[in-house]
């Protein structure tokens, strides 16, 4: 287990560029992706632990770590993965990584409960189309239609309780103590800023931060934002010199960027799969961004 405090969530998001600026009493949310509690299903506290698991298929096995300004942490079992059940020819919907998702106070259209609903109505997110719970490069990013919540899930696997939504496990559900204090307290920053936010990461990269947050450089794919993101465009850049068009440094991981990031990796020798991951990182180095 891996103990950390809730300082150390909070330089995490400073150190990927999305720490919002909170008032007293007012939270943001980070999604773990392949990390467990253990047996537990909340924890809260000074410091909490967590394992780094590897993620399964209808599984349980994210954990959704709420930050309170002040220093409070709370950790709560969940996923932000799609259940079994929902296919669709395209794949089915994930919400991308290393963005920050804008939430606000809303219904599910299904069964009328409260929930929290995307800003503007839709999400950021990606469809895997070959099922294999890993996005590739040529599964591109998409918005505008899709609405994922973040909302109550229980029993046993996930399967139906999800479609790409975000989930607070709870043994009873909607009636459950853990999910009606975490949306409380959602709605209370809601209340106070108009929105929450939330940032989705592996629990493998939160780990290789809190090991050494000095030298740490965190993994990125096709959607991601932020200033990590501008860093690379800018180091892609300065590989490409004049030979090519160069990118605009937007800070938005996007088509154009996908397809340099998979030129460079080709010609480097490393796996074309449009994925900056500590191999890609330590090649771009060389290039002064």
């Amino acid at each position: 287990m891996i103990p950390f405090s809730a300082g150390d969530v909070r330089s995490y998001l400073e150190h990927l560029g999305f720490m919002p600026d909170l008032q007293p009493g007012c939270t943001t949310y980070l999604f773990l992706s392949g990390a467990s509690l253990g047996s537990d299903a909340s924890s809260s506290g000074s410091t909490i632990a967590l394992e780094v698991i590897p993620a399964r298929e209808d599984h349980y096995d994210d954990v959704c770590l709420t930050y309170l300004e002040g220093g409070e942490l709370t950790a709560n079992k969940g996923t932000s993965d799609p259940g079994s059940y929902h296919y669709h020819r395209q794949g089915r919907a994930n919400l991308v990584w290393c963005h920050p998702h804008r939430f606000v106070r809303g219904k599910h259209n299904g069964n009328g409960q409260a929930v929290l609903r995307p800003e503007g109505g839709s999400n950021r997110f990606w469809r895997d189309a070959d099922g294999d719970a890993r996005q590739d490069a040529e599964e591109g990013i998409q918005g505008g239609n899709g609405t994922m919540l973040i909302h109550a899930m229980g029993g046993s696997r996930i399967q139906r309780w999800g479609a790409g939504c975000l989930g607070i496990w709870d043994p009873k559900n909607y009636r459950g103590e853990l999910w009606a204090a975490w949306r409380d307290q959602a709605y209370r920053t809601c209340e106070k800023l108009g929105t929450v936010q939330v940032v989705i990461m592996p629990g493998s990269d939160f780990a290789r931060y809190l090991a050494d947050p000095k030298h740490h450089q965190p993994t990125l794919w096709p959607g991601a934002t932020g200033p990590w993101v501008v860093g690379l465009q800018r180091r892609l850049n300065s590989w490409s010199g004049d030979s090519r068009q160069q990118l605009g440094v937007d800070g938005d991981f996007g088509r154009g960027t996908l397809k340099r990031l998979l030129e460079f990796q080709a010609e480097g020798a490393l796996t074309a799969d449009g994925i900056v991951g500590p191999r890609t990182w330590a090649s771009l180095a060389a290039w002064r961004d």
